[in-house]
């Protein structure tokens, strides 16, 4: 039970504290809490009014349950691959187009373009381009950040074309050849529309931020979910007891599509489990809604925590700056809180577990699953954990 509890928190808090790593904003002018960028909780579960759905990808033909009223929780960023500098200055390296095809210097008028990708990187780093390589190889359409030279805050959340004969092993702008062209469309491609959410342009928008005239960093942002499956001891039998397990889903980011090229990885993509019998996974997220520098806890709707009391509210004023009657950003987030519940596995007859009131804001009643007299034999741990947020 321990060592379940160790493994999930440890896999868990490894991503977290990457979530947002090459750029991503916390928030994007189309993605406001409760849809963060970097960071999301799909709260409870199989709960509220309307009903927050308990697929874990939401639409998606077999997908697994997650267990009534537990949390999902996504991060997205660039996480197992390096975060490629660019040679902005260099003429041809950074090229857009227009719909048509012809070459254009107006991002807001760009449907495609190419990148080039150097090996070394200007201040003479080697980079590692096989992960570029190996998407084009195998067809992925990988989302693809373009961050700017000018702000962190301005980026491009873009489509990789890996069919675009534009792609190439060798790139004519980089000193010498030594690099890769890489193609991608802004918003016209397979999952062109949701990728283009993730961006910091206007929401709306189908281009990319009107000053992204140059790009000095590029990445491949990835999209895992956390979540508890629920499994069944007695496969297709609904009256058979629950095996909760600790699982890990690998998404396209920002879509309800499995991450993969065959129906065979979608299916492995989306049910990889960490450990058994946990039985609960809740998120928090603390904001400084006032800017005083403390994140105050006080477990009610009025704090600076988010999901850590019943009745909070995630598209209230407090998380956000209203501009006129429009969502502009969210205040700035810098901790998510993950709690989780393991169970041991087999019951101590000669053991009764304390009833089960609440975590975070998920209330346990006493005619709960989780009370009743056959559950409470389980032994029980509550592990804590909080993250910073340090890529924000």
């Amino acid at each position: 039970m321990q060592q379940s509890l160790r493994v999930g928190q440890y896999e868990m808090v490894r991503l977290l504290r990457m979530a947002g790593r090459g750029g991503l904003a916390a928030t994007s002018p189309s993605r406001i809490y409760p849809q963060g960028v970097a960071i999301e909780v799909r709260n409870n579960v199989g709960t509220g009014s309307p009903v927050v759905s308990d697929d874990l990808a939401i639409g998606f033909a077999g997908t697994p349950k997650a267990v009534l009223g537990t949390d999902i929780i996504t991060v997205r960023g660039v996480i197992s691959s390096p975060i490629y500098q660019i040679a902005s200055t260099i003429t041809g390296i950074y090229t857009l187009r227009t719909p048509a095809g012809a070459l254009t210097t107006d991002p807001t008028t760009a449907d495609h373009g190419a990148i080039q990708i150097c090996d070394p990187t200007p201040t003479g780093a080697a980079q590692n381009l096989q992960p570029l390589k190996d998407a084009i190889t195998k067809g992925v359409h990988e989302a693809l950040i373009l961050g700017s030279p000018v702000n962190d805050s301005i980026y491009g959340v873009v489509e990789l074309d890996p069919n675009n004969p534009s792609n190439a092993t060798t790139a004519s702008a980089c000193p010498g050849g030594t690099g890769v062209v890489v193609a991608f469309k802004v918003a016209s491609g397979t999952y062109g529309a949701s990728y283009q959410k993730l961006s910091s342009a206007p929401a709306g928008s189908t281009t990319l931020p009107s000053v992204l005239s140059s790009v000095s960093v590029v990445g491949i942002i990835e999209e895992y979910r956390f979540y508890i499956r629920k499994d069944l001891t007695v496969d297709g039998n609904n009256a058979s007891e629950v095996a909760p397990r600790l699982s890990r889903a690998r998404l396209f980011p920002g879509t309800e599509v499995p991450y993969g090229t065959t129906a065979a990885d979608q299916t492995s993509n989306v049910q990889s489990d960490i450990a058994d019998n946990v039985m609960d996974l809740q998120a928090a997220l603390g904001f400084d809604s006032n800017g005083d520098g403390v994140i105050t806890d006080a477990s009610s709707v009025t704090d600076e925590w988010m999901y850590n009391a019943v009745g909070d509210d995630p598209t209230q004023a407090a998380w956000k700056t209203i501009v006129g009657s429009v969502p502009a950003r969210a205040t700035p987030l810098f901790y998510a809180r993950v709690s989780s519940l393991a169970r041991t596995d087999r019951r101590d007859t000669n053991f009764t577990a304390p009833l089960l009131t609440n975590i975070e804001d998920h209330v346990y009643t006493t005619s709960d699953p989780a009370n009743t007299l056959q559950s409470r034999m389980f032994r029980r741990r509550l592990l804590q954990t909080v993250v910073d947020l340090r890529d924000f």
